[in-house]
C-alpha cells in the first residue's frame, strides 16, 4: 500500500468516525426521552437539527476519493464537522433530557466534560501512535529535551483549558448565535496579545488602518447584538444577569484562546513541534487543569436547583440518566476526530482556507440553529437587528482575516 493510499484510507476512516459519532448521538438522544416526549419525537428532533451537517459529512466523505474534488470535499467535511460539533455541544450542555419529572435538562458540567474529552484524546492519540507502529509509516512524537520546554507546554495547556472550558461554560448563559458572535471577536484579542511579540516585518500603515476599521466594525456589531439579545426579555432582571455573566465568561475565554493561538505559533518555532505533537502533549495537562474547577467551583446548575460542582452534577446525572454521560464520552470521540481534521485542514490546504471556512461555518451555524428551532431571535425589530449584527460581525472579521493573510 502506497503512502497516498494510506492517507486516503485514514481520511475516509476519519470521515466515518465523524459520521458515526453524529449518528450515534442522534440515536442515543432517543434513549433519554421519557413518557411525555415519545422516543420517535426526540430522535426526529435531534436528527433534524443535525441533518445538514450530517449530510455534508456523508457527501464530503464519499467525494474525497474523486479526482478534482479533494479541496471541495475537505471544505464540506470541515463544515459538517465544525457545525455539527457546535450544535451537539449546545444540545448536550443545555437541552439533553436528564429527568423530565424533575425538570432537569442538559449537562451543566462544562469543565469536567471538557476534561473528559482531553483524557479521551490522550487515549485515542496513544492508540493511534501504537497502531502506526504496525505500519510502514510509524509515528513518534517529537521528544521534549529541556525542562523549559515542559514549562512552555504547561502554559500552553493552561490557556487551552481556560479557552475551551470557559467557552463551554458560557453555553449555560448565552444563545448559540451570541456565543459565536463573540467568538468572532477573537482576532482583536489576538492582536492585543501579539503586540507583546515583536514583528519581524512591520505592516504598512494603510493595512493597519484597514484592520483597525474592521475590528471596530466587528466589535460594534457584537455590542449591538448583545443589546438586541438583552431587549428580548427586558422585563426579566434574571435574564440581564445571566446575559452579562455569559458575556464576561466568553470574553475571558476569547483572551485565553488568543493566548493559546499566539503560544501555538511561538512554540511551533521555539520547540519545533508540529500541531499533532502539541495537541498530544497538551491534552493530559489540560485535563488536569480542568479538574480543579470541576472539583472546587460551585456554579449554577439547573433552574430551581442549588449551585453544584461539576463532579456533583456528574454524580447526579449518573444516578438519573447514565446514558447522558455516554453521550458526553461519544462527543469526546467526535471532538478528537474534529481536532485531527482541523489540523489536517491547516496542513494540507492553508491558513487562508481554514480562516474563511471557519467564518462561513459560524454564519451557517447561526442560520441552522435558528431555522431548526434550537434558539429564537428576539421578538419584533430586535430580531432583525440581531440577525444583521451577527452577519455584520462575522463579515467584518472575515475581511480582517483576509487582511492578516496579505
Amino acid at each position: 500500500m502506497t503512502a497516498f493510499e494510506f492517507r486516503l484510507r485514514r481520511g475516509r476512516a476519519l470521515h466515518g468516525i465523524l459520521v458515526l459519532a453524529v449518528a450515534c448521538l442522534c440515536f442515543s438522544n432517543r434513549q433519554q426521552a421519557h413518557v411525555h416526549v415519545s422516543a420517535y419525537a426526540a430522535f426526529s428532533r435531534t436528527a433534524e437539527e443535525v441533518s445538514i451537517p450530517l449530510a455534508a459529512l456523508c457527501v464530503g466523505g464519499l467525494c474525497s476519493g474523486v479526482p478534482g474534488c479533494r479541496i471541495p470535499s475537505k471544505l464540506m467535511v470541515f463544515f459538517g464537522a465544525q457545525t455539527g460539533m457546535l450544535l451537539l455541544s449546545k444540545i448536550l450542555i443545555s437541552r439533553t433530557v436528564v429527568s423530565e419529572e424533575l425538570g432537569l435538562y442538559g449537562l451543566p458540567a462544562p469543565f469536567l466534560m471538557t476534561a473528559l474529552h482531553q483524557f479521551m484524546a490522550v487515549m485515542m492519540f496513544g492508540i493511534g501512535f501504537l497502531l502506526s507502529w504496525t505500519t510502514p509509516w510509524p509515528y513518534m512524537p517529537q521528544p521534549l529535551t529541556k525542562l523549559s520546554d515542559v514549562w512552555w507546554l504547561l502554559l500552553f495547556s493552561a490557556s487551552f483549558a481556560a479557552n475551551i472550558g470557559l467557552n463551554n461554560f458560557s453555553f449555560q448563559f448565552l444563545p448559540l448565535s451570541l456565543n459565536l458572535l463573540l467568538r468572532s471577536c477573537l482576532p482583536i484579542a489576538t492582536t492585543a496579545i501579539q503586540t507583546c511579540v515583536p514583528r519581524k516585518v512591520p505592516k504598512s500603515s494603510t493595512t493597519f488602518v484597514k484592520e483597525i476599521i474592521c475590528m471596530l466594525c466587528g466589535i460594534s456589531c457584537a455590542a449591538l447584538a448583545t443589546l438586541a439579545q438583552s431587549k428580548s426579555k427586558a422585563a426579566e432582571p434574571e435574564h440581564h444577569y445571566q446575559l452579562g455573566l455569559g458575556v464576561a465568561i466568553e470574553t475571558m475565554s476569547i483572551f485565553a484562546g488568543a493566548l493559546n493561538m499566539v503560544l501555538a505559533n511561538e512554540l511551533g518555532k521555539r520547540l519545533n513541534l508540529g500541531s499533532m505533537d502539541m495537541t498530544f502533549y497538551m491534552s493530559l495537562p489540560a485535563a488536569l487543569f480542568l479538574l480543579v474547577p470541576s472539583i472546587f467551583l460551585s456554579s449554577p446548575s439547573w433552574p430551581e436547583e442549588e449551585p453544584m460542582t461539576d463532579c456533583q452534577v456528574f454524580s447526579l446525572v449518573y444516578q438519573l440518566a447514565p446514558g447522558v454521560l455516554g453521550l458526553a464520552c461519544l462527543l469526546g470521540v467526535f471532538a478528537c476526530a474534529y481536532n485531527v481534521l482541523q489540523i489536517d485542514m491547516a496542513q494540507s490546504l492553508s491558513a487562508t482556507y481554514t480562516t474563511f471556512a471557519g467564518n462561513f461555518n459560524k454564519a451557517m451555524t447561526v442560520m441552522i440553529s435558528i431555522t431548526m428551532g434550537l434558539e429564537r431571535l428576539p421578538e419584533g425589530v430586535w430580531g432583525f437587528v440581531m440577525l444583521l449584527a451577527t452577519l455584520g460581525n462575522i463579515s467584518a472579521f472575515t475581511v480582517y482575516s483576509y487582511l492578516q493573510l496579505k
